[in-house]
């Protein structure tokens, strides 16, 4: 995980790859490009920015849409 912006802001932008693992590869690009553009350092001081990495690391390592255990 990864946190931009002030500790105060009053909005949250909650960035999640990886939510089921084949769309991980999609949302991590997202997430690179969003930093590549530096749009976190452009941010206004009531906004912040959430980054979830591969919140289903198993589903993302193995092409899966479901957890270790097998939830979906």
């Amino acid at each position: 995980m990864a946190y931009f912006g002030s500790p105060d802001a009053r909005k949250l932008l909650i960035l999640i790859s990886g939510t089921h693992g084949p769309e991980g590869y999609h949302g991590s690009a997202a997430q690179l490009l969003f930093l590549r553009a530096k749009l976190h350092e452009q941010l206004p001081p009531s906004t912040a920015v959430l980054f979830i990495h591969a919140l289903n690391c198993y589903g993302f390592a193995w092409d899966r849409r479901s957890t270790a255990e097998g939830a979906t």
